[in-house]
């Protein structure tokens, strides 16, 4: 993730999200985020996502979802910002804006960048968006487009329906990132299988849980540096899911006091 001031960290499973953070995934990566208002969302590889603004049940401040899809694609399922208020969530993209009414909705743009299924006999289509719903409608430029249907932005900004779906996109179909059964095997050596929900929240704000960690009810996995040196606490009380990581060698670690505490400990296996 990179920050507004352009410091950059790596995430790992149950990692905390902000206002103004780019979410960044490398070739063959995929990133899974959930969102304090019930949304979740599935990143593509090679994917550039900003979270442009950000804001839900805060006392002074209307539920705002503002995303901007810099590079690659992703497929959302949208929560409970812009259920009622739909002008209240958008993604913008180099060509055009998304608008959303209550829907789960894919997306990839192509900027001469679209070549990853030529093994498969797919042929890197035209630069621009390409758009598909599962549910609920999807607009752009003014064109409703509903379940089961497909659009086209060229990099003028004009958006066409297409007559069937893009290869481009279901050559390499994501899964329903609100579906954890869906996640099953994913990631296993970077921190586990996920789990399904126990009544975990997304942690407070603006966060949600990269890949289903214990904030959205997964269950945490073990060593992430793949040379047993480290281990990682996750303290979820209360919802939060913040992490403290220490060189196991040094025989100690600290666990601040708070009410209704639950450290879960991963250790390497």
């Amino acid at each position: 993730a990179a920050a507004a001031d352009g410091q950059t960290r790596p995430l790992e499973r149950g990692a905390v999200l902000f206002e103004s953070d780019t979410v960044i995934t490398g070739v063959d990566s995929f990133a899974r985020i959930r969102f304090s208002d019930g949304s979740s969302l599935h990143l593509r590889a090679s994917t550039r996502f900003s979270i442009s603004e950000y804001a839900f049940e805060q006392q002074g401040k209307k539920d705002v979802g503002r995303f901007n899809l810099v590079a690659g694609g992703f497929r959302a399922v949208t929560g409970a910002i812009g259920r009622d208020d739909k002008p209240a969530y958008t993604v913008k993209t180099p060509v055009t804006t998304i608008g959303i009414r209550g829907t789960d909705h894919e997306a990839r743009y192509c900027d001469g960048d679209c070549t990853d299924l030529q093994d498969q006999g797919v042929q890197p289509p035209d630069d621009g968006l390409y758009n598909g719903t599962f549910e609920g409608e999807t607009v752009i430029n003014g064109i409703v487009f509903g379940p089961g249907q497909y659009g086209y932005t060229n990099l003028a900004g004009v958006t066409i329906r297409l007559p069937e779906p893009p290869p481009i996109l279901t050559g390499d179909p994501m899964p329903d990132p609100s579906d954890d059964a869906q996640y099953e095997g994913f990631g296993a050596g970077l921190g586990g299988t996920p789990g399904g929900d126990r009544g975990g929240t997304p942690g407070g704000g603006v966060p949600g849980a990269a890949g289903g960690g214990t904030a959205g009810g997964g269950a945490p996995g073990g060593d992430t540096t793949g040379d047993g040196s480290r281990t990682t606490i996750t303290d979820g009380s209360e919802g939060r899911d913040a992490r403290f990581v220490i060189n196991a060698d040094a025989g100690f670690f600290y666990i601040p006091a708070r009410e209704r505490q639950l450290v879960v400990l991963e250790c390497p296996i």
